[in-house]
């Protein structure tokens, strides 16, 4: 028998040698094929069956990853996020100075160049927000004095007759806020005559005499202020808050004594004294972590923003070790870090 008719023997038993009938079995399930016709390919897993033999055919499609890979590829995605995390908030997140100082610096440079297009004393205020937490910003600018101001005569001067600057907000201005891990105090000259000799300036919690207005809101606590003179040059000056106008025809509470919820001037214009000290203007702040500070705070007794009175020597000393110290250029107002 040749070869071809082996092979046609086992592929068709009909067309067989008789003479040969135990070679037709064996070679049955060899010479079987799958059909090239696409309607009749097996589903995935369905079973074949040729003669004597079956095979079990498998889609490609059928692939895929184990319960256990999945879950390896799943926790090593948790553990870079978790390694990642505090990386991130390290350069840009809650606790970051640097943040703070390229906030700073955009919102001081703003103001200044408006100082100067304007020629007019203009500035920044720091307060504490309420809902946040976090230290803001207001721009703020020298109002005109009332005739209330200089005891009933009336004058265009931005300042009293005792050269008390009073501000208020200038209006249709965004607040700009620090990260909420930073506290910020404001630097004073101590070559200037204060109420006491502290080099920082905090936040108070309430201004002596001010009284919180009608909306029921907790007075906001109030920090330092950096003033720019017309020409742009930061300046030491003593300064008020203008936050009501009581004069006939005023507009009653300013825009700064509504985003602060105060109802009367700071100080009071019935108040100001010629031998009598007021704060003055600051040239630079300090950058420092918002838990550690109140930790020490707490530590010398009080909280971060009201320590006890004799615990000022001690907190300045932690500010010294623990802060970082920004003073503004008095010439063209960028930012120096200081040592």
């Amino acid at each position: 028998m040749k070869i071809c008719d082996l092979h046609f023997a086992a592929c068709d038993p009909g067309r067989g040698d008789a003479r040969s009938p135990r070679l037709a079995a064996p070679l049955a399930g060899r010479c079987a094929l799958p059909s090239t016709n696409a309607r009749s390919r097996p589903a995935s897993g369905a079973v074949k069956q040729h003669g004597m033999m079956t095979r079990r055919v498998y889609s490609p499609a059928a692939s895929g990853f184990t319960l256990a890979e999945l879950i390896v590829v799943m926790g090593l995605i948790v553990l870079l996020i978790t390694l990642a995390v505090p990386a991130i908030r390290a350069m840009t997140g809650t606790k970051s100075e640097e943040a703070a100082r390229n906030t700073l610096s955009a919102f001081l440079g703003r103001v200044r160049t408006e100082a100067i297009g304007l020629q007019q004393t203009q500035g920044v205020l720091f307060f504490i927000d309420q809902a946040t937490q976090r230290v803001a910003a207001i721009q703020v600018q020298a109002a005109p004095q009332l005739a209330s101001d200089n005891n009933g005569l009336t004058s265009n001067s931005h300042t009293d007759r005792y050269g008390l600057i009073y501000l208020d907000a200038v209006p249709d201005r965004d607040v700009v806020y620090l990260p909420s891990g930073i506290r910020l105090q404001t630097i004073k000259d101590v070559s200037t005559t204060y109420l006491n000799k502290q080099r920082f300036q905090g936040f108070d919690p309430s201004l002596p005499g001010s009284g919180s207005d009608s909306s029921g809101q907790t007075p906001l606590p109030v920090g330092g202020v950096i003033l720019f003179d017309g020409t742009g040059r930061t300046i030491a000056a003593p300064y008020g808050l203008r936050l009501f106008d009581a004069t006939p025809g005023g507009k009653g509470q300013t825009d700064l004594g509504k985003l602060l919820h105060y109802s009367r001037d700071w100080p009071a214009a019935n108040q100001v004294q010629p031998t009598v000290s007021y704060v003055v203007s600051q040239l630079g702040f300090v950058l420092f972590d918002k838990d550690q500070f109140s930790t020490a705070a707490t530590a010398a007794g009080g909280n971060e923003l009201e320590p006890k009175k004799n615990a000022a020597p001690q907190l300045e000393q932690w500010l010294d070790t623990n802060a970082t110290p920004i003073l503004i250029n008095r010439n063209d107002g960028t930012l120096i870090r200081a040592e």
